[in-house]
């Protein structure tokens, strides 16, 4: 018998050896189940004491396939459980992850504003050696690198007049157009056979 059946069947003491169309409540596994005793006899036990009726009888249910649906259902319960328990564990973990992830990204923030408080330190700290004279000499150099980037910027710009401009466009365009052309037929030749 396996374990299924086991659960399924009760023994009952009676003293009838014909049950009429009752319904019992029998416990299996923990769970109460109507059971139909229609069409049910008493089980004879053969024993030293014949004489004397102990009323044995085991009881099955008469539909096999609402016991089945019944076990089909509890374990759909018990997976349904069993994956909202999972979902749940992966939730959990999932926010530990985030929540650590968190942690190292603080951590990592304040080492970089440490690190530029530093900087920014040493900065200041060599600007207070600087005299009027140097800082002079520091705007002037920066001033005279903003000039010769915009003559250098104006240079280029007239180098190339608006017709030499254009016919780059033109050309750069056809390039582009001959890569693309090359690409699909690539494309197409490494296709696979349908």
């Amino acid at each position: 018998m396996s374990t299924s059946s086991l659960q399924a069947e009760k023994t009952v003491y009676t003293s009838l050896t014909l049950f009429s169309d009752t319904k019992l409540n029998v416990d299996t596994a923990g769970a109460l189940m109507p059971v139909s005793t229609a069409g049910l006899v008493q089980e004879n036990t053969s024993s030293s004491r014949a004489s004397k009726d102990k009323g044995k009888v085991v009881i099955t249910e008469s539909d096999p396939e609402q016991t089945a649906s019944k076990l089909k259902e509890r374990q759909e319960r018990a997976g349904y459980e069993a994956a909202i328990k999972l979902h749940e564990q992966l939730d959990q973990e999932e926010s530990h992850r985030n929540a650590k992830d968190a942690e190292i990204a603080l951590r990592l923030q304040e080492e970089i504003d440490a690190a530029g408080r530093h900087r920014m330190a040493k900065v200041h700290q060599a600007t207070h050696g600087f005299t009027e004279d140097e800082w002079e000499n520091i705007r002037e150099r920066v001033e005279a690198d903003e000039e010769l980037a915009q003559k250098l910027q104006a240079e280029e710009r007239e180098k190339y007049s608006e017709v030499d401009q254009a016919n780059m466009l033109v050309d750069l365009i056809n390039q582009r157009k001959r890569f693309f052309a090359q690409q699909k037929a690539e494309a197409k030749r490494n296709k696979p056979m349908t």
